[in-house]
């Protein structure tokens, strides 16, 4: 992830979380990120000419040597938020709690007034 792709996406998890009455858990802040784009080398042969893509999955424009493919957020792995909101706590400006005493990891803004 770039600098730049890293800068939004946290700005728009502190957004979310400054905006909720409640805490989220990591699953709805990654439902409500916008994707992740990125060029992919691949061939039309396996995207464009598939009849089904992998789930999360969307092409944006093909240009038969290569592809601008957006894959949707998840908690964890490579396109997985959790690493962004460990570095969000990590500058105090964020930070973990229990809701409802429910299981999961939740999120709570915790930084200067917006």
């Amino acid at each position: 992830m770039t600098t730049a792709d890293t800068l939004l996406l946290r700005d728009k998890l502190i957004a979310e979380l400054c905006a909720s009455p409640v805490a989220l858990a990591t699953a709805e802040l990654a439902a409500r990120m916008p994707g992740k784009v990125e060029r992919s080398n691949d061939s039309c042969a396996q995207l464009c000419h598939r009849s089904t893509l992998g789930p999360g999955l969307k092409v944006l424009e093909c240009h038969r040597s290569w592809h601008l493919v957006e894959y949707r957020r998840a908690t964890h792995g490579y396109t997985g938020i959790y690493r962004h909101l460990r570095a969000l706590e990590a500058q105090g400006l964020i930070r973990r709690t229990v809701r409802d005493d429910r299981k999961g990891v939740y999120w709570i803004y915790n930084g200067p007034d917006v």
